[in-house]
């Protein structure tokens, strides 16, 4: 179902902003940034900050998810992660999570940080 913004809420992404593969990325006000994934119905949203080390998960072209798989893919240590939980199942931060960030999605399938 979705959800109305609240008033003044950062706007993330709009939906011609996903690759095919059903990712995006897109700046916090903060100054980070954020992955965003379509999982089935849900926009899930993760710092895009490996728990391994500092450094984007995405590789120099923008992609987050494994080559063959659903699953996303730290590019500097392969680390792989489920898209629903942000949980990583193999590599050298197995067991860790990426950190989640609250997001609601409008009527027109646009994103946006929900204020908390």
């Amino acid at each position: 179902m979705a959800e109305s913004p609240a008033p003044g809420s950062a706007l993330l992404a709009r939906p011609g902003d996903f690759a095919a593969d059903g990712t995006a990325s897109a700046a916090l006000p903060d100054g980070g940034r954020v992955l965003l994934v379509h999982d089935g119905d849900h926009v899930r949203a993760y710092r895009d900050h490996c728990p391994h080390r500092a450094g984007s998960l995405g590789d120099a072209a923008g992609r987050f998810l494994d080559a063959g798989s659903a699953l996303l893919r730290c590019d500097r240590h392969g680390a792989l992660f489920l898209p629903a939980s942000g949980e990583c199942l193999a590599g050298p931060c197995q067991g860790k999570r990426l950190t989640p960030v609250p997001v609601s999605v409008d009527d027109a399938g646009v994103v946006h940080l929900a204020m908390q």
